[in-house]
């Protein structure tokens, strides 16, 4: 007969430092994407409540609105004038990453309003640096490119994918509208001093080397909150699924000076639930690192084995001699 008994040690190390151990991902989401384990720096994302204000209007802001499948994505761009007078968009030119879950650059398009202000417009988006994409706004009558007082110029559009969800998140974060910068007035008397540097930047580097993450679902949704002193969620972004399992790199830019926790998603180990963070500074006018890395939990199982004989001999006591009678 043969018996076995397992033997459980579950060992869970964390360790101290400038950065963050966190136990392995062990949860996720059902997608059919896995980990492609690439190391990627993501495009540069603002802190910024609003990134979507102009450089050379305070009166106009914008955003965009994407929704789909992994097939086809519908596409909202509004530009709103929340002023009382018409405001030009001369110049104007709108920007945002647009990426799959694989981390692969996607083609916009054009987007367009067919009638608004007595006129159609257009976005005609092109490739930028990276993943960007940019267009320029344009107008059939040129005399017309402005948005109205109080009004709301929307572009609507879509583009094709092939199979991989598109990021929507990510080109929400990085959506920018660039207004056209005023001309300088030449020669200024007296010369204007240059405005303060108020703000610096965070580098967010985000490490699932060491875990299944490659390869897997498991770790699918990895989202990333960057947070104030005094609690407020500044910036959110999720880890792209081509780099779970490696190292991602997100710069964000635009901080004002504080302290800012960094916190990832909760991932569940065997036994034990981590809420992974770290907490760095910024100061005006630098760039802080904060590593978060995720890492399998040490779990040893071993095996013992015992084997007994099949057949137990009888034991026969001796006879009892005579002098034992």
């Amino acid at each position: 007969m043969r018996k076995q008994r397992k033997f459980n040690t579950l060992a869970v190390s964390i360790a101290a430092g400038s950065s963050l151990l966190l136990a392995a991902c062990g949860g996720g989401s059902n997608s059919a994407t896995t980990g492609g384990g690439q190391n990627l720096t993501g495009a540069p994302i603002s802190a910024k409540s609003s990134p979507s204000l102009f450089s050379s209007s305070n009166c106009l802001s914008g955003g965009v609105t994407l929704t789909g499948t992994a097939w086809w994505v519908n596409a909202t761009v509004d530009i709103k004038n929340a002023c009382n007078s018409d405001q030009s968009l001369a110049g104007t030119t709108i920007s945002f990453t647009a990426q799959d879950a694989n981390g692969k650059p996607i083609q916009v398009g054009t987007l367009n309003n067919w009638w608004f202000n007595d006129t159609s417009y257009q976005l005609a988006f092109m490739a930028g640096n990276g993943n960007q994409q940019i267009a320029n706004i344009t107008a059939a009558d040129v005399g017309k490119l402005a948005v109205p007082a109080n009004q709301t110029l929307t572009f609507q559009g879509g583009f094709q994918l092939f199979g991989s969800e598109f990021e929507s998140d990510i080109a929400k974060a990085t959506f920018t509208i660039n207004g056209a910068s005023p001309a300088p007035t030449p020669t200024p008397t007296p010369t204007p001093t240059p405005a303060p540097v108020t703000t610096g930047s965070l580098n967010v580097i985000v490490d699932t080397t060491d875990t299944d993450c490659k390869g897997t679902t498991n770790c699918d949704g990895l989202n990333i909150n960057i947070t104030d002193s005094a609690g407020k969620i500044i910036k959110n972004f999720q880890v792209p699924t081509t780099s779970l399992g490696g190292k991602y790199n997100q710069p964000i830019q635009d901080l004002n000076a504080d302290s800012y926790t960094v916190s990832g998603s909760t991932i569940p180990s065997t036994t034990v639930t981590y809420t992974p963070s770290a907490t760095t500074s910024i100061t005006a006018g630098n760039t802080s690192d904060v590593t978060i890395t995720y890492a399998r939990s040490v779990v040893t199982t071993g095996k013992a084995t015992i084997n007994l004989a099949s057949v137990v001999p009888k034991v026969i006591p001796p006879k009892k001699s005579a002098i034992d009678k």
